[in-house]
């Protein structure tokens, strides 16, 4: 995320970017409400994904919010102390103008390593599977509209 924010800080022509997550969904809804809740770490087949806080959140939050760190800290310290924060919606709006995130429960991930070996021929990692299936539902979710 904050590689992909500072990218396009850069000038780097891309429209959106996609978060992928697997069943720890703590970014899906962060994304989608605004609402960052830590909730136990569930193991999953792409334990690489498996993570309650992404190490970079903080960096991210800081540029996205154009260095208010005093806002930075309030919330740090309000997922330290209560496990959660909330940011205000003209902050969640400016993460929307580039980010869509979906996640991928294990029935989807196995079920796209599946489809794609049966329609390709080519065995994907569950990683891989999960961000294929983030993109796909981002596919359909533009075509929808």
């Amino acid at each position: 995320m904050t590689a992909a924010y500072i990218t396009k800080r850069m000038g780097l022509p891309i429209e959106q970017f996609i978060v992928a997550t697997n069943q720890n969904t703590e970014l899906e809804v962060f994304f989608n409400s605004g609402s960052f809740v830590v909730e136990p770490v569930k193991m999953s087949l792409s334990n690489a994904i498996d993570i309650a806080v992404p190490y970079n959140i903080e960096r991210f939050l800081f540029l996205v919010s154009e260095g208010d760190s005093a806002q930075i800290v309030e919330w740090m310290g309000l997922l330290s102390s209560k496990g959660k924060f909330r940011v205000p919606r003209p902050f969640l709006k400016k993460c929307k103008e580039f980010i869509v995130a979906y996640s991928a429960n294990e029935e989807q991930t196995k079920a796209t390593v599946h489809c794609t070996w049966e329609e390709k021929g080519y065995l994907l990692d569950p990683h891989t599977a999960v961000g294929l299936h983030a993109a796909r539902s981002a596919a359909a979710a533009a075509a929808a509209t």
